[in-house]
């Protein structure tokens, strides 16, 4: 199937359903540079990857401010 028949659905698909379908790509790519016949289901390939993003590490960020200030002052109480 050419792929400009494809990308009409694929928009369409969620942002969930899109890394889904890269990481199956990615995963297909892989085996072709190996050379070797690899068969792999998409159980195998839609594995799914905690990805860090800036927009819940605010409060992830404060605790650890608060963590390195509290280490602060313990060292300062100490000398």
């Amino acid at each position: 199937m050419p792929l400009l028949e494809v990308l009409p659905t694929l928009k369409q698909l969620t942002r969930k359903e899109k890394f889904e379908a890269v990481q199956y790509l990615i995963a297909d790519l892989e085996s072709d540079d190996r050379s070797a016949v690899v068969s792999l289901s998409l159980s195998e390939v839609s594995g799914f990857y905690e990805v860090w993003s800036p927009i819940d590490g605010s409060e992830s960020v404060a605790l650890a401010m608060e963590e390195l200030l509290e280490e602060h002052r313990t060292n300062v109480r100490k000398s």
